[in-house]
């Protein structure tokens, strides 16, 4: 068995189980994908103190991040087979656009929007950073 455990910020430590190294290794990066926050030009982080965040409507529960300070959140999916209950962050719009700041969306309830936009590129195989 093998286990490996990584601080994610705003005071949360994960830990993750294997039977081998590479399936912890692959658990932890998908962990890694989910706390990743943006950072400006100069790699300050511009989501300070997240939050774990859940609401259900029907029978539907939804998951994000959430920045009370910024008011900033990242929604988060669900995997289905063979990774059903690991969750994975949705940094593309529904037309399949990588979204600006990495996926974080801020509400702007004048404009009864959010306040990112998709960049308009598809790029299915590159991860912007």
């Amino acid at each position: 068995m093998v286990s490996l455990t990584k601080d994610v910020g705003c005071g949360l430590t994960v830990s993750v189980q294997g039977e081998t190294f590479t399936e912890a290794f692959e658990k932890m990066s998908m962990i890694e994908d989910v706390f990743e926050v943006p950072t400006d030009r100069d790699g300050k982080k511009t989501v300070d103190n997240f939050k774990l965040r859940t609401r259900t409507v029907e029978d539907n529960t939804y998951y994000e991040l959430f920045d009370p300070k910024s008011k900033a959140k990242l929604a988060l999916g669900q995997y289905k087979k063979p990774k059903e209950g690991w969750l994975f962050p949705k940094r593309k719009d529904a037309d399949g656009n990588w979204l600006d700041n990495r996926g974080w969306i801020v509400w702007k309830p004048e404009d009864n929007k959010p306040a990112a936009k998709a960049t308009g590129k598809k790029k299915d195989n590159e991860i912007p950073i």
